[in-house]
């Protein structure tokens, strides 16, 4: 199955939990992805500053063409910190 490669994602609170992916791609430095596909820090404004600046830093890290890999104890307190954030109407999970 191919990865939407849309830039828009619509964050809505819909009934039930809203699936959330972090995961790096091509020429993409930030790593939260929705059901409508890619997104950016603006469309998240109920995350902390602290909290999107270390999303941007992995997204970096992420990205494909970097030559590195997140380090996956990082990647899974993203998910912890970013399920946190977001609440239970949100569904996290990470690709990586």
């Amino acid at each position: 199955m191919t990865r939407p490669r849309a830039f828009e994602v619509d964050v809505e609170v819909e009934p039930g939990a809203n699936e959330v992916r972090l995961l790096g791609e091509y020429s993409c430095d930030w790593p939260l992805w929705g059901r409508g596909g890619g997104s950016d820090a603006d469309d998240w404004p109920m995350l902390s500053a602290a909290l999107v600046e270390r999303l941007t830093a992995w997204g970096e890290i992420a990205e494909p063409d970097s030559g590195r890999l997140p380090d996956p104890a990082e990647t899974r307190r993203l998910v912890i910190d970013v399920q946190s954030e977001l609440g239970d109407r949100y569904h996290v999970r990470s690709l990586d």
